[in-house]
């Protein structure tokens, strides 16, 4: 799973893009995981 340290202007074209990706904000920034639909819902839901 590809973990990615984007800026905010990153993670909109991305989600612009509708790929399937998760996003996290952490103190160090906004992480964005490129998850499955199945895997992103188990990860939501714990």
């Amino acid at each position: 799973m590809a973990v990615l340290r984007l800026d905010g202007a990153v993670v909109m074209k991305i989600l612009e893009r509708g790929n399937d990706v998760w996003i996290k904000r952490t103190k160090a920034g906004i992480v964005v995981l490129e998850v499955s639909v199945s895997k992103r819902q188990e990860i939501e839901s714990s």
